[in-house]
């Protein structure tokens, strides 16, 4: 599994991933913050496909996000809120915490192996 599937790193990491012959369970918002960017060596990293899990990580239960990781044998957690306009306090703590928070429980719960 790689959360944050439709950011710059998450797309790396599934490509990388999916290049050595593993199957990867793609998590994201619906509505990804953010998407692309610069690839490696200069190149474009393409546009995101939807990501294979539409959910929001700080706002799910680790028990309902368990179901999810089952069958995973690792978990990459790439998702965060680096919004630079996004409000610290308010918004990016709160995510960030509890989005990994709830991941790390939630693999724990599923057998995730790492």
């Amino acid at each position: 599994a790689v959360t944050g599937a439709a950011g710059f790193l998450g797309q790396l990491a599934r490509a990388e991933c999916e290049e050595m012959g593993l199957r990867v369970r793609g998590f994201d918002l619906p509505k990804p913050r953010c998407q692309g960017g610069p690839g490696l060596h200069g190149s474009q990293v393409a546009a995101p496909s939807k990501a294979d899990v539409q959910i929001d990580l700080a706002k799910t239960d680790p028990e309902v996000l368990a179901g999810h990781f089952k069958g995973c044998d690792y978990v990459i957690h790439l998702a965060a809120d680096g919004r630079p306009s996004a409000r610290f306090a308010e918004e990016v703590l709160p995510n960030n915490i509890l989005a990994t928070y709830n991941v790390l429980e939630a693999a724990k719960c599923a057998g995730v192996q790492r």
